[in-house]
């Protein structure tokens, strides 16, 4: 009766997990002393039974001609080792525009701190 039950958690990918470590922190770019802290976001998501949570996060500036992004820093608050795994999907640093991908290990939840850095060019 045990090893139905272990053969299908494995199967559903309980036992593995998308990133390692205690906490999952992501830096994209470098930042300068003239950088200008454009967007914070705090995502929050709680935990679904058996499931990994997924959210899309897009920036896109109101007047895309005059900035681009210089620095992003994507922060984990759990240190744990229970957050979830950022990835930068599209745009970034040198862009005016990005997308980031967050995803949690399953039955788990989300909270990350979001932060945009840009640099004007007149």
């Amino acid at each position: 009766m045990i090893r139905p039950f272990l053969l299908i958690l494995c199967a559903l990918g309980v036992f593995s997990s998308g990133c390692e470590g205690p906490q999952h922190n992501a830096q994209y770019g470098k930042r300068s002393q003239n950088d200008i802290l454009e967007y914070v976001d705090h995502i929050q998501l709680d935990y679904r039974f058996l499931r990994v949570v997924e959210k899309v996060i897009t920036y896109q500036p109101v007047d895309p001609s005059s900035k681009l992004i210089n620095y992003i820093e994507v922060m984990d608050q759990y240190t744990n080792g229970d957050g979830g795994c950022p990835t930068l999907l599209a745009g970034g640093p040198g862009f005016n525009h990005t997308t980031i991908k967050l995803t949690s290990k399953r039955n788990h939840g989300l909270d990350f701190i979001i932060r945009i850095f840009v640099k004007y060019y007149f």
